[in-house]
C-alpha cells in the first residue's frame, strides 16, 4: 500500500479504518508500534519522492490558474498568467536554465545511450571516454549547426569530470539524430530479414529440385525404354515386364555401390579398431597370472570387461548397419555410431595399453627395490667381512711398524753424529770467508756513499719541478687579471670578461667567463659565475656565462678611426665584415662607412647606392653604416691571450724571484760538478762490483754438498 493513501486512511475518524493500517514497527527490540508524528510522516513522504526522481527522468510542471473568476474553459487572462509566472520565478528559472547547462548525464550513460549514432561501435569503444563524448557530439553539431546555437552563444556541450554538461537545444538534437539512427537501423534489419527470408525460401526449392529432375529423368528414360521395346516387338505388358525386371537389376547394382561406398570402410574402421583388441586382452590377462594380490586382479578384470563391452557395442553397431545400410536416410546416423565406437573401443584400447605399459614399470620399478634392498644386504655382510679383514691387517702393519721405527732410530743416531763432524769443518771453512767479504763490504759502502749524493741531486731536481708548478699556476691566476674588464663581443651583445681558465671538473679545457649585459636563462647556461660549487667570478644571478675563446672578439674601447681593411662589428647585432669604404656619400650627409658581410645574404647592397659605386661586393654582401654604429674587433686566439699574460706578468715583476732561485741553484750545480771533477782519481772503479754476503747456513750447505 502506498504511504500517502496509508496516511489518509490512519486519519480516519473510525477507528475500525484505523485499525485496518499497521503502523511501521519501531526499534529492533520487539513489536512495540513506533510513534507516528507529522515531521515523521514527512519525511518518509519526501523520501519516497526522492527515490522517484533518482529512478527517472522528471520535467518541471508548473500549475497557473487561466483566469481569477474560475470559469471553465474559453476564459484566458493573460495578465494574470503573467503575474503567476513572475511571482513564481519561472523567468529567473528559465533565464537560469539558458545561461548553464540543464541536462546533464554520466559519461558512461552518455556513451551506452549515444552509441547508436556510429556504425562502429568498437572503434568508439577503444576511444577515452572523454574522446567518445567529444566525437559524438561534434558528429550531431557538424550534422546540423543552426539546430544547436543558443542566445547565450555558449558552447552547446561541456565534458567535466564526471559528468556530460547539455544544452536543451542540443540534447535534443542529439536526440533526434539517436532516433533517425535507430529508425535507420531498424529499417536496415527489416529489409535484411526479408531478404533472409526469400534465401531461405529459395534454398527449399533448390534442395527439393535434384529430386524432382531425377524423378523426371527416371520416368522419361522408362518411357523411352518402353517406345524402343515396343520398336523391337515386345507387347506393352512384355515390355513393362522387361523393364521393371532391368530397373531391379539396376537398383541391385546401385546397392552394392552404394554398400561398397558407406558400409564398406565402416567394417574397415570397424576391424581395424577390433584388430589389437585380442593382443590387449591377451597382454592384460597374463599381466593379470602374474598379479599376487587379489584386489590387483580383480581390477585388471574389471577393465578387461570394459574393453569387451567397448567390443560389443562396436560389433552391435556394425551389425545394426549391415542389416539395415541401405537407408539412405539413416546411413549417416550409421556411419556415425559405428566411427563412434569405434573412436571409443580405440581410445579404451589405448588408454588401457598406456596403463599396461605404467604398470609394467610399477611392477619393474618393485622389482628393482627388491633387488636392491638383496643388494643392500648382501653388501652389508660383504663390509663386515672386510673389515675383519682391515682389522688383521692393522695388526700386522703395527708390528712391522715397530720393527721399522726401531731400524730408524739406529740410522738417526748415525746420522746426527756425521752431521757434527761435518759442521766443525763448515764453521773453521766460514770463518776464512768471512774475513774474506769484509774486504768486499767496505767497497759496497762507498758506492752507498755515491748513491746518496746522486739522490741529493734528485731531491734538487724535484723542488725544480715545483717551482715550475708554482710559476705556471701564477701565471694562470695572472692570465685571468690581465684580462679582467676587456670588452667583447658575444653573440648581439658586448660584455666584459671576469675569468680565464679551466672549468674544475676532470678533462675540462679552457674557457672564458663573461658578464652579459641582460639576464640569460639557467637552461641557456646563465649563472651566477659559480660552477660545480665553486666561486670562479662575482655577477648578479643570469648574467654569467662560461664560453669558448673561438666564440668571442675582442672590442677596442673608445672611438677608433676606421680604415679600409679594418674588421669591425655593428654594435648590438650579430653582423661582422670588413671596412671597404669611409667617407662622405651622395644618399645621406655626413660620414658613413662601407663594410662588406661575412655572411652572404646578410647585407642591403653590393657596395652602390643608387647608382654611385662605392665599392665592390658580391650581392647582399654590403651595408653602409655611421661610425658610431661600428665597434673595430679583433678575434680572440690563444697567441694574443699568451702575449697579454707575458706582458702584464713583466709589468707586475710576477716570477721574477723564482727565475733568480732557479739560476742561483743551476751555478751551484755547476760548482759542485767542477769540484768533483778535480777531485776525481784516474783509476777503475771497482765498486761497482757487488757481492752478496751469504749466511752461515747458506754456507756450510754449499760446503756439505762439495
Amino acid at each position: 500500500m502506498a504511504k500517502d493513501l496509508a496516511a489518509v486512511l490512519q486519519a480516519s475518524s473510525s477507528a475500525f479504518v484505523v485499525a485496518l493500517v499497521p503502523e511501521s514497527s519501531g526499534g529492533s527490540g520487539g513489536s512495540r508500534r513506533g510513534v507516528s508524528t507529522i515531521a515523521s510522516k514527512f519525511k518518509a513522504s519526501l523520501d519516497d519522492l526522492h527515490d522517484k526522481l533518482m529512478e527517472t527522468d522528471p520535467m518541471f510542471v508548473r500549475c497557473v490558474k487561466p483566469n481569477c473568476t474560475m470559469t471553465k474553459g474559453g476564459m484566458f487572462e493573460d495578465w494574470k498568467v503573467l503575474d503567476q509566472l513572475i511571482s513564481a520565478g519561472m523567468g529567473a528559472v528559465i533565464e537560469m536554465r539558458m545561461a548553464g547547462y540543464p541536462v546533464q548525464r554520466n559519461k558512461e550513460a552518455f556513451i551506452d545511450y549515444f552509441e547508436d549514432l556510429v556504425d562502429d561501435k568498437a572503434a568508439l569503444k577503444a576511444k577515452s571516454p572523454d574522446d567518445a563524448i567529444k566525437f559524438l557530439c561534434q558528429m550531431v553539431v557538424d550534422e546540423d549547426p543552426e539546430a544547436v546555437k543558443n542566445r547565450t552563444n555558449m558552447a552547446p556541450f561541456q565534458v567535466g569530470y564526471d559528468l556530460v554538461f547539455l544544452k536543451d537545444n542540443m540534447f535534443k538534437a542529439m536526440s533526434a539524430a539517436r532516433d533517425r539512427a535507430l529508425r535507420a537501423k531498424k529499417a536496415k534489419m527489416k529489409a535484411a530479414l526479408e531478404h533472409f527470408q526469400a534465401l531461405h525460401r529459395m534454398w527449399l526449392a533448390r534442395r527439393r529440385l535434384p529430386q524432382l529432375v531425377e524423378e523426371y529423368e527416371r520416368i522419361k528414360k522408362r518411357i523411352e525404354r518402353k517406345r524402343q521395346l515396343v520398336a523391337e516387338g515386345y507387347s506393352p505388358e512384355e515390355a513393362d515386364r522387361k523393364i521393371l525386371e532391368e530397373e531391379e537389376e539396376e537398383r541391385q547394382r546401385i546397392k552394392e555401390e552404394y554398400r561398397q561406398t558407406h558400409l564398406v570402410p565402416s567394417l574397415h574402421a570397424a576391424e581395424g579398431a577390433l584388430a589389437p583388441l585380442e593382443i590387449t586382452l591377451k597382454s592384460l590377462v597374463d599381466f593379470a597370472n602374474g598379479a599376487k594380490r587379489a584386489k590387483e586382479r580383480e581390477k585388471l578384470a574389471k577393465r578387461a570387461e570394459i574393453l569387451r563391452s567397448a567390443a560389443k557395442a562396436l560389433r552391435s553397431a556394425v551389425a545394426e548397419f549391415t542389416n539395415d545400410f541401405y537407408s539412405k536416410d539413416k546411413t549417416e546416423a550409421y556411419k556415425a555410431g559405428v566411427a563412434k565406437a569405434a573412436k571409443s573401443l580405440t581410445k579404451a584400447i589405448k588408454e588401457e595399453n598406456r596403463m599396461l605399459s605404467d604398470d609394467k614399470t610399477r611392477r619393474e620399478e618393485e622389482m628393482a627395490r627388491l633387488l636392491e634392498m638383496q643388494r643392500l644386504e648382501r653388501e652389508k655382510r660383504l663390509a663386515a667381512e672386510k673389515q675383519r679383514l682391515v682389522d688383521q691387517a692393522e695388526a700386522e702393519l703395527e708390528r712391522k711398524q715397530a720393527e721399522i721405527k726401531a731400524e730408524l732410530e739406529r740410522r738417526e743416531y748415525e746420522r746426527n753424529r756425521k752431521k757434527r763432524e761435518r759442521a766443525e769443518k763448515k764453521e773453521a771453512m766460514y770463518k776464512a770467508r768471512q774475513e774474506r767479504l769484509a774486504a768486499e763490504l767496505a767497497q759496497q759502502e762507498a758506492m752507498l756513499a755515491k748513491k746518496k749524493e746522486e739522490e741529493a741531486v734528485k731531491q734538487k731536481q724535484i723542488r725544480r719541478e715545483r717551482r715550475i708548478k708554482e710559476k705556471l699556476s701564477r701565471r694562470l691566476a695572472a692570465r685571468t687579471e690581465a684580462l679582467r674588464g676587456t670588452l667583447v663581443k658575444f653573440g648581439r651583445s658586448l660584455c666584459r670578461v671576469e675569468w680565464v681558465g679551466e672549468l674544475p671538473y676532470a678533462g675540462s679545457s679552457t674557457f672564458v667567463g663573461i658578464v652579459t649585459p641582460k639576464k640569460t636563462a639557467t637552461a641557456q647556461g646563465g649563472c651566477d659565475g659559480t660552477v660545480m660549487g665553486v666561486k670562479l667570478f662575482d655577477c648578479p644571478p643570469g648574467h654569467g656565462l662560461f664560453v669558448r675563446g673561438h666564440m668571442l672578439h675582442l672590442v677596442k674601447p673608445g672611438t677608433h678611426e676606421f680604415k679600409v681593411g679594418d674588421p669591425v662589428w655593428r654594435k648590438g647585432s650579430s653582423k661582422m665584415g670588413v671596412v671597404r669604404f669611409v667617407g662622405p656619400t651622395k644618399f645621406a650627409t655626413g660620414t658613413w662607412v662601407g663594410v662588406e658581410l661575412d655572411v652572404p645574404g646578410k647585407g642591403k647592397n653590393n657596395g652602390s647606392v643608387k647608382g654611385e659605386v662605392y665599392f665592390r661586393c658580391p650581392p647582399r654582401c654590403g651595408v653602409f653604416v655611421r661610425p658610431e654604429d661600428l665597434a673595430y674587433v679583433i678575434p680572440w686566439t690563444d697567441e694574443l691571450v699568451q702575449r697579454v699574460t707575458e706582458e702584464y706578468c713583466i709589468y707586475e715583476g710576477i716570477d721574477s724571484a723564482s727565475d733568480d732561485e732557479d739560476d742561483a741553484e743551476d751555478d751551484e750545480e755547476l760548482k759542485i760538478q767542477l769540484k768533483m771533477l778535480k777531485s776525481a782519481p784516474v783509476e777503475v772503479d771497482v765498486s761497482a762490483i757487488e757481492v752478496e754476503a751469504l749466511p752461515l747456513d747458506s754456507f756450510l750447505d754449499e760446503l756439505d754438498e762439495m
